[in-house]
Formats: structure tokens, C-alpha cells, sequence
């Protein structure tokens, strides 16, 4: 909960756009409604699908679409963001490049128009205990997917990075940790894996501030 709350806060801070935070859970009945303090929405997931795995259900929302991981940290000004996102035409997504592969991740992503087709895709695929590592993997007719990434980058032809359409987005692990300092024009700070920001002992004053109503 402390992670959504910390979300809701920086993006309301920090997009000085009309908007609606949207909050998809598996457990909406433990979501604190009296803690947002912008114009929210909690939506119940549809298929309650395990882990990383329930990231498909984003694809039943029409765009455009902004979606951030839990573990994201928004400090400055995604405005320019969001406009970028909106512009995007009806077959392109837009995903976070990966900060040690350069590969595609789904930390951040963006869409306009529908992309149910997806959601219908994974329907037709069959969700196998993993063997080789923990949770579950996906087994469809492209063979086998470890994660949601994977499996979401697999089906995409065309693809922009949200590091090409703004700037400022920087990882915890790669770019803050090594220093101890936030590069200059940090908007955006990913926590991909481990550590997560509530892990962060002491916590710096940027996490800290991302923490406090108002």
C-alpha cells in the first residue's frame, strides 16, 4: 500500500496534465481510499492471473495509457512524457529500454487505441509451473516466455523507448546507487528487482519525499 500511495503522489505532483490514476489490484478490498489525494479509480483485476503475470490485464484499458511498475519513483516533470505517449499512433508501444541489455522492459509503458488482442493472445496460451526457476511460465504457439516483458515484447513489431521520448529516467541500481546521487534532471527513478525503494535504509531525501503526503 505505501508503494501506491508513493505513486499516486509523485505522478500528482509531477503531471501537470488532466489525468486519472487508475489502480488495478487483486486485493481492492485493502486499498485505503482515504489516502489519494488526486481523482482515482480502483479497478478490480479480471483474471487474478499469478505474479508478474496479472501486467496482461493492463492491456483490456483503451489508451492512452501511462503505466509505471510499483517500484518507480516519480520526481520531476512527465508532462512531456505523457504528450508523447498520447501522440503515439494506434500500433505502437511504447516500453522502457533495459538498463544492463538494452532490451525491452515493462517497468514503464504507453498506448493509444485497443490492445485487447493481447489479452485475448495470453487466453489462448497455457501458464505451466516453472522448472527452471521460480513462478510460472507461459506456453503458447512462439514457444516459451519466462516474465511479462518477454512475453509482451515477443508480439511487438513496432516499439519506441520512453528514454527516447523524455528525458530523466535513470535506474536505482545503474545510475543513483554507485554515487549516492540523483543524476541532474532526474524525473523519473526505476527500481528494477532488488532493492526496492522502502528497502533503501537509510533513505535518501528524494525517496523519503516521494513518501510524504502533500
Amino acid at each position: 500500500m505505501e508503494d501506491v500511495e508513493a505513486l499516486e503522489r509523485g505522478v500528482l505532483r509531477s503531471l501537470p496534465l488532466e489525468h486519472r490514476f487508475l489502480i488495478l489490484t487483486d486485493v481492492p478490498k485493502e486499498i485505503d481510499r482515504g489516502v489519494f489525494m488526486g481523482d482515482y479509480q480502483v479497478q478490480d483485476l479480471p483474471h487474478r492471473w499469478p505474479g508478474w503475470w496479472s501486467k496482461i490485464d493492463l492491456f483490456n484499458l483503451e489508451g492512452p495509457v501511462l503505466y509505471f511498475d510499483l517500484d518507480t519513483i516519480v520526481l520531476g516533470d512527465i508532462a512531456q512524457l505523457a504528450r508523447a505517449v498520447e501522440a503515439l499512433p494506434s500500433g505502437r508501444m511504447m516500453m522502457l529500454r533495459g538498463f544492463y541489455r538494452q532490451d525491452r522492459c515493462s517497468g514503464i509503458l504507453g498506448w493509444t487505441g485497443n490492445w485487447r488482442w493481447l489479452v485475448d493472445d495470453f487466453l489462448a496460451a497455457e501458464l505451466i509451473p516453472s522448472s527452471a526457476r521460480p513462478g510460472w511460465t507461459v506456453k503458447d504457439r512462439g514457444g516459451r516466455c519466462h516474465g511479462d516483458q518477454e512475453w509482451i515484447a515477443a508480439r511487438m513489431t513496432d516499439v519506441v523507448f520512453a528514454q527516447d521520448l523524455a528525458p530523466g529516467i535513470v535506474s536505482y541500481k545503474v545510475d543513483v546507487r554507485p554515487s549516492g546521487a540523483l543524476p541532474k534532471g532526474t524525473t523519473i527513478v526505476c527500481f528494477h528487482g532488488q532493492p526496492k525503494p522502502r528497502d533503501v535504509v537509510p533513505a535518501p531525501p528524494w525517496i523519503d519525499q516521494s513518501r510524504k503526503r502533500g
